[in-house]
Parts: C-alpha cells; sequence; structure tokens
C-alpha cells in the first residue's frame, strides 16, 4: 500500500516542479505533502537510508557595502528512511570567516514527523565552532530523529568573493529528487559557465531589476543610490538524480558528480573589460601577483632562508647538486602543514620563520632560493586528484589548489614537489599525479604532462622446512619509485627494525622474525631494500605422508578491492606499478613433488595488466615465480568485467598449494 501511495505524489511533485519552469522554487517553507511524510521506501534506490527532496539556491548579489557581495539563499528538505540515515541529521556548514569575508545568517531548522507532529530549532541549538584563523563553522543536530522524519533547514550565505560564485553540486551520496540552482547577474559581471553532468532544466533569460548601491561601486554618487540594469537570470536544475556512490581506485567522485561552476570572464560598467582574459594574461598577472610571482624575486622576502642556504652551495658549481642541496634544504627545515594552497598565505619568509607551509608556500619558496643561486626555475600550477579534473578550454585559476616546481638542469626539465624528504627529485607527491600541469611562465605558459614514474617491487623468499613442517628462511624485499617513497614514508628511521618486524608479525601472527637489515633507507634515488629472517608455522601442514604448503607468503590482493558487480566511474591508477615475488624452497628430505600449480599467463587487451604464474622443481629445489603488472592508467566502465575477473584469477592462483609427498 505504501508504494502506490507514493508513487502518484512523487510524480504530482515531479509534473509540479516541473511546470514551475518559470518560477523561482517548487516547495514552501514547513508545507510538507502528506505523501511525503507517508514514504516509507524510494523505488529508485530501495537501498537509500535517506533521500534529497529538495535542494535549492538562490543568488543575489548585493552593492549596499564597498565591497560587492554575493547573497545565497538555500534550502534543503530531507527525508529519513532508515536508522541508517540520521546521520544526515547532523549537519555543518562551513564558511571563511576571516575579517568578514563571509558570512552566514537566517538560519532555520525543523524537523516534521511521520505523525505530523514537528520541532523547530532555536538558537541554542546551533553551534559555532573556529576550526582555524579563517575557517569557522555552524553544526547543529535534528533531535529525536526517526525512520520517516522529514528535515529541512535554510540560510543565507553572504560572500565578497565575486571572481568565483559558489559552484552547485547536485548529486549527494543519496539520491536527490530534486535540485535546482538560480542566479540573478547584473549585467556589469560577465562569467563563463562549467556543466558538468546531465540537467533536466536549464535556462537564462534577460529581466530588469533595481539595485541599492553604495558609492564606491558602479554607482558614482555620493551615499546610497538606485539603479535600475538588466539581470541575467540563470536556472540550472535536475531531477531523479542517483546516489554518487564512492568506489576505490578513483581520483574524486567531484570529478563525475553533476555540478555548474562560473568564473568572472569579465564586467562590463561603462565598457566591457576582460577579467580572465587568455592564459599568457593570467601568466603576466600571476608573476606580477604579490602572493605568487612577486616575491619569487625579492630576495628581502625570503632573506633568512637564502642566508641560511648559501654557505650549503657556495662551492658547488654543478646544477643538478646544487638543486639537490636546496631541495634537500627546504625538505628538511620546513614542513608540509597539510594544507593544499597554490599561493602564499601572508609572507614567503614566514615559512622558514615557522618551519611550517602550505603545499604551494614550500614549492614557491623553493623556487625562490633557485632562481636566487641562479637556477632556471619556474611555479606550474595544478588540481591534485583529490581535488579533481582541470580545464584547458578557460584559464579557470580557482581549479588549482597546488603549485609545484619546474626546473631546468642541463637540458633536462624537473618537477619538484617538496614537502616529504622521502621522494627524491623528479617525483611530485601522489596526489599532484593528475595527468597534467599548468606551467606559469610569462612568456610562454603552457601545459606540461606530469608523467608519472612506475614503482615496482621484487620478493626474494628462501625458505626450508624443518620436521614439524615450519618454513625456516628469509624474506628481501626490494622497492623502487613510489612504491620506495611509500615504504620510506611508512617507516620512521628511529624505529624502522621494530616497524619492519611487526610488520612480519602481523602478516605471520605466530612467526619468530630476526636478523632485520635495512638499506638505503635514507638514499631516496636508491631502491630501498629490508630483509628479515623468518621462522613460520601453519604455512606448511603436514600429515605424515603429505606436505600442503601456500607457497605465496606476500599475495598480491588479500581480496579483490573491485567488488562491486558494476561500475559506473573509470579505474583510475595514480602511476603503474609491478611486483614480482620468487620464492625457493629447499626440498625436505625422503619427499618428492606429488603435485604442482600449473602455469598461467594472462594479458588483458592492449598490454593494459599482465600475470605470469610458474612453479617448477630445480634439483632438490622448487621455485615459485609470480608476476603482476599494471601497465595501464586509466581503465574505462567497459573494461570493468575484465578487470575484477583478472584480479580473481590473481588470487584464486596465488592460494593454490604445493603438495609433497614421502617417498616410497
Amino acid at each position: 500500500m505504501t508504494k502506490l501511495k507514493f508513487l502518484p505524489g512523487i510524480i504530482l511533485f515531479l509534473l509540479f516542479s516541473i511546470s514551475l519552469s518559470g518560477q523561482a522554487h517548487a516547495l514552501k517553507w514547513g508545507e510538507i505533502p502528506p505523501e511525503h511524510l507517508r514514504m516509507t521506501s524510494y523505488e529508485g534506490d530501495t537501498s537509500a537510508s535517506a533521500i534529497i527532496l529538495q535542494d535549492y539556491g538562490k543568488l543575489n548579489f548585493d552593492f549596499r557595502d564597498t565591497d560587492p557581495k554575493t547573497v545565497l539563499v538555500r534550502h534543503k528538505r530531507i527525508k529519513i528512511l532508515k536508522r541508517s540515515g540520521f546521520d544526515y541529521g547532523d549537519v555543518s556548514i562551513t564558511y571563511y570567516s576571516e575579517k568578514g569575508y563571509e558570512a552566514i545568517r537566517g538560519l532555520k531548522a525543523t524537523i516534521f514527523n511521520p505523525d505530523g507532529s514537528s520541532k523547530k530549532l532555536g538558537k541554542k541549538d546551533f553551534f559555532e565552532e573556529k576550526i582555524d584563523d579563517k575557517w569557522t563553522k555552524i553544526k547543529f543536530t535534528f533531535p529525536d530523529l526517526q525512520a520517516g522524519s522529514v528535515i529541512e533547514y535554510t540560510y543565507q550565505k553572504s560572500s565578497k568573493a565575486i571572481f568565483s560564485l559558489p559552484e552547485w553540486y547536485f548529486q549527494h551520496e543519496i539520491p536527490v529528487f530534486w535540485s535546482e540552482y538560480e542566479l540573478f547577474v547584473p549585467k556589469w559581471y560577465t562569467y563563463v559557465t562549467m556543466k558538468q553532468g546531465r540537467f533536466a532544466i536549464t535556462s537564462q533569460n534577460w529581466v530588469q531589476d533595481n539595485f541599492a548601491v553604495s558609492q564606491g561601486n558602479a554607482f558614482q554618487g555620493r551615499g546610497m543610490g538606485n539603479v535600475s540594469l538588466e539581470v541575467n537570470h540563470m536556472r540550472f536544475a535536475a531531477s531523479m538524480l542517483p546516489a554518487l556512490k564512492e568506489e576505490g581506485f578513483i581520483t574524486t567522485m567531484d570529478d563525475y558528480r553533476t555540478r555548474v561552476r562560473m568564473q568572472l570572464s569579465g564586467t562590463n560598467f561603462s565598457s566591457y573589460k576582460p577579467v580572465m582574459g587568455d592564459w599568457k594574461t593570467s601568466a603576466k598577472r600571476l608573476m606580477e601577483d604579490l602572493s605568487f610571482g612577486v616575491p619569487l624575486t625579492k630576495e628581502s622576502d625570503f632573506r633568512d632562508a637564502l642566508k641560511a642556504v648559501k654557505p650549503l652551495v657556495a662551492d658547488v658549481t654543478d646544477v643538478r647538486e646544487k638543486t639537490q642541496i636546496i631541495y634537500d634544504f627546504v625538505n628538511k627545515n620546513i614542513e608540509w602543514d597539510g594544507d593544499y594552497y597554490p599561493y602564499i598565505h601572508d609572507r614567503l619568509k614566514d615559512c622558514y620563520t615557522k618551519k611550517s607551509a602550505a603545499s604551494g608556500e614550500l614549492n614557491l619558496l623553493l623556487i625562490a632560493l633557485l632562481k636566487s643561486n641562479g637556477i632556471t626555475a619556474y611555479p606550474m600550477m595544478l588540481s591534485t586528484r583529490t581535488n579533481g579534473k582541470m580545464t584547458n578550454i578557460y584559464p579557470i585559476l580557482s581549479q588549482f589548489n597546488h603549485t609545484m616546481a619546474y626546473v631546468k638542469i642541463g637540458e633536462q626539465w624537473l618537477i619538484l614537489d617538496a614537502g616529504d624528504d622521502s621522494r627524491p627529485m623528479g617525483m611530485p607527491r601522489i596526489n599532484a599525479l593528475n595527468s597534467m600541469g599548468w606551467l606559469v611562465h610569462p612568456a610562454n605558459p603552457r601545459w606540461v604532462e606530469i608523467k608519472a614514474q612506475k614503482g615496482s617491487s621484487v620478493y626474494l623468499a628462501d625458505f626450508e622446512i624443518d620436521e614439524e613442517g615450519v618454513l625456516i628462511g628469509e624474506i628481501k624485499e626490494m622497492h623502487k619509485g613510489y612504491n620506495a617513497a611509500n615504504s620510506r614514508d611508512d617507516l620512521d628511521a628511529g624505529n624502522c627494525q621494530k616497524k619492519i618486524s611487526e610488520g612480519f608479525t602481523k602478516l605471520f601472527p605466530d612467526a619468530e622474525v630476526s636478523e632485520v637489515k635495512v638499506e638505503a633507507l635514507n638514499q631516496r634515488d636508491k631502491p630501498f631494500t629490508y630483509s628479515a629472517n623468518l621462522n613460520i608455522p601453519d604455512l606448511a601442514h603436514s600429515t605424515g605422508e603429505f606436505i600442503y604448503i601456500s607457497p605465496v607468503l606476500i599475495k598480491a590482493f588479500k581480496e579483490n578491492p573491485f567488488k562491486m558487480k558494476n561500475r559506473q566511474y573509470p579505474v583510475d591508477m595514480p602511476y603503474p606499478n609491478s611486483e614480482r615475488y620468487i620464492f625457493k624452497l629447499e626440498l625436505p628430505e625422503d619427499y618428492v613433488v606429488e603435485e604442482l600449480p600449473e602455469t598461467m599467463r594472462i594479458k588483458m587487451p592492449d598490454g593494459a595488466a599482465s600475470f605470469h604464474f610458474e612453479v617448477k622443481q630445480v634439483g632438490s629445489f622448487l621455485q615459485l615465480t609470480s608476476s603482476v603488472s599494471f601497465n595501464k592508467l586509466r581503465y574505462e566502465p567497459e573494461e570493468y568485467a575484465s578487470l575484477q575477473n583478472f584480479v580473481d584469477l590473481i588470487i584464486e592462483k596465488q592460494s593454490e598449494q604445493i603438495v609433497l609427498k614421502l617417498e616410497d
């Protein structure tokens, strides 16, 4: 009965919403249709714990202060369907509070229960929390949530951010029935619009509106005046959007989320003036910006760091060696504070004084030190993998959240990315492996491919079996490229051997670990190698006549990471990776081989990935070789089933046993 009652209500609501395409807003505050209160499940996704019935935003401009502002009114309504959806009753609204840059006003929130009762939240239910000096969030929780409750809240967010308007996400982790974003943009401003995903309605028309404008804005009179001008009314809407479910091996789900972004391209007060310009203009402006390019050649802005570097490179003439010294200096003296930011927060010299800096500040200081020592270096801006894809169609500077150094050493160009002492020069952080970076060159700005170095690991296991079936021997690991950097990151130099021992014990809980050796822990340009002697029970099972051995001690996969039946998004790996495992076993006395796993060689189309597994007897020894290689960075959804099956075959093959029999 619930299903029959619910469907007509939803259909009517959809028709009602679409029929109001010329109006602002389908639902009114506090008016909850009875069928929404009665709803117990969502037919479009019966697993959904909640559904966004409506997410509405309306953006206007406010010129009553000297600094123009945007004012976004947001109204959100959510239906809670299951107890697992109660988390959506905890709401957090974040804003940039420094110097009143943004503010939240007019916050209201109400919960409606299935029996028709409701409760309005009061001021005492809203809590303000400082995140840091710049950011604040308002938190509140809807009380007495039930499966079947409807919650809604609204607020106004004012912002001085005129260059980039608030982006709007139509798609979320739960289904969205209706999402709408309206903007009323005065003709003084022209914006580039970037849409991603599908939209049910997109409309645009010009309307006339009146504005109160203070002196200092476009209206140049005294005090406050009124201006009537044309306004570009833009409306974006989407309906019946499925939940955006998190999947592994992906850059960021935002790359696949239906959304709209807008950036200022020009102003038109008395005449049109481009703001965005082209990439060359943007590069020139950035290099003239006090928070980006200007400090790079202004030695007074990084005097202390430069003074500390000078003695280290005083007698060094080789460019690579000098670059290495400066790169090491920045890594050892300044920690990355965990913040991604492409510009300089305050002053470049503060990075060295505080011994801590954001990602872009670290590399801008590195560039400044390199340039002051006669080395050619330029900033390279990019969006990290977790920040999302980049567009090279327009110079959208707001898409960048990180800056690296592009350095010339002889005839070679290297990307330097400070912030981690475990990575050698030329190896950006994994989060920066997002295909391309934009080189901010004043004369020749351009997009540069970021080529990911390969990661590789080799595991050598040399064992024998004692009379009790215990495997006794040594495991040696050698890691290169990103695998080496990751391993070095995981192992603190002071406790390196202890951590290696604990790692083996975690892998083999009953094992005895001894004689841990480490090579090239701090030599980043060399493979990172370590070894340990192990006594491992339980991996060889003896019945007297037969011994059953699980020879793959270090498996490529504990389980298949590709669990979903179907995948909507590409599988995106940051760098190509390979793993080779070699197991050598001395046959116990009086035993012969009864059964060995069969050889397997498989390849995905176009060499995207490969697997080779082989066991053979060489005299009194058995040798197993298992090689896995992922050569491709991006696997499209149509390749997902093949990739999933490929990993299943690896797991199955690496789980097979060797059977030995007591010789007659």
